[in-house]
């Protein structure tokens, strides 16, 4: 019996003070590790919304296929301009338009560009019911979201051929996300045969553009820069 108590005070005494003070020094540094990391995730990454489109919603107009609307050529490209409001926007997916939700008869490849024709980003919308169904447009998600700027105007397009049967509107009343602002329908000058390419023709006779193609916001706040760590080192100071 005095033996074990011999061996305890033996042991508190090899964890004197300094040893002491050094472990809670330790176990202190692990916590604001911790927490550093957890700080800085939580204010570098906002949670995002649900995911808001381009187009909201539309009304009205007129329903089209490519054959219908540009002849026998058609294998062309169409789809609206936009401006992005005060804040930068992130992309996080390409959609197509599905009349009946039952599937689209062709795959869609669907792109977005500068007003000056430089490709930003694409994707193809598959055929089928394999992209996902949302407000009647069917999505696919990009590889790598896109980042539009504040103040900058972009143009949406995807490419429509004579084979396919899937219809796209024209001359509607649409409602769209707060976050950007329409400008004008867009296609490609004659012939119509030139595939999917920039749609640099400015359409200022159809209403409300040409979907067809729209876009997905993941609801992030992005381009907003903070001082992570200088907020952690004031916790910890």
């Amino acid at each position: 019996m005095n033996n074990h108590k011999l061996g305890f005070q033996r042991s508190l005494t090899a964890l004197g003070h300094p040893e002491l003070q050094r472990a809670h020094r330790t176990c202190s540094s692990l916590l604001a590790v911790g927490a550093m990391a957890w700080v800085a995730f939580s204010l570098a990454v906002v949670a995002p919304a649900n995911a808001t489109s381009g187009v909201a919603s539309f009304s009205g107009g007129v329903a089209t296929t490519a054959g219908q609307r540009y002849g026998g050529l058609a294998n062309t490209t169409i789809g609206w301009s936009f401006t992005v409001g005060a804040q930068n926007i992130t992309v996080s997916a390409l959609g197509f338009f599905d009349q009946d939700g039952d599937g689209l008869n062709t795959a869609h490849e669907v792109a977005i560009w500068t007003t000056a024709g430089s490709l930003l980003g694409s994707e193809t919308v598959q055929s089928g019911t394999a992209s996902n169904l949302v407000n009647g447009f069917r999505f696919e998600p990009l590889g790598s979201a896109l980042v539009l700027l504040a103040g900058q105007s972009y143009v949406v397009g995807s490419h429509i051929t004579l084979s396919s049967s899937d219809v796209f509107w024209a001359g509607t009343t649409a409602t769209y996300a707060p976050e950007i602002t329409y400008g004008t329908g867009r296609d490609i000058e004659q012939p119509f045969n030139q595939g999917f390419a920039f749609p640099s023709r400015t359409r200022g006779d159809i209403t409300g553009g040409f979907f067809g193609p729209n876009f997905q916001l993941d609801g992030s706040v992005v381009g907003v820069e903070s001082d992570t760590w200088g907020a952690v080192k004031h916790l910890y100071r």
